[in-house]
């Protein structure tokens, strides 16, 4: 499996690479923009879990204070709708990024001639 540092910083090299080979070089471009949506749907769930951790924290402090906590109650109730949501995009989002990820063949060597194998034989 490709190293993702790889693809994420020097996807030309593996594009390159899937061209020499005579397959498709998009399917980099597209494990690219499933890693990019995967990415930032990730840290709104992981700011989503914050958030929900912040508002039990402040309900707690309201309620030992004998303050009324109900709009942050309310607030607290919507937060695992929205977090439900964002972790089963993440996890569709994961399974087609995996996907391709694994699907990608090594990189070939610069001495490889480009196209395919049948077309270079001796």
């Amino acid at each position: 499996m490709i190293d993702i540092k790889l693809l994420r910083e020097r996807s030309e090299i593996v594009a390159e690479s899937q061209k020499k080979r005579g397959m498709d070089e998009k399917a980099v471009e597209g494990f690219l923009e499933l890693d990019k949506k995967w990415r930032e749907t990730k840290q709104e769930t992981d700011a989503l879990r914050s958030e929900r951790n912040k508002v039990s924290e402040m309900i707690n402090e309201a309620k030992k204070q004998g303050k009324k906590a109900d709009e942050l109650i309310k607030k607290a109730r919507e937060i695992p709708e929205r977090l439900e949501k964002n972790e089963l995009k993440l996890k569709e989002l994961e399974e087609k990024r995996k996907e391709i990820w694994e699907n990608l063949p090594n990189i070939v060597d610069s001495e490889v001639p480009v196209g395919k194998a049948d077309k270079n034989k001796i």
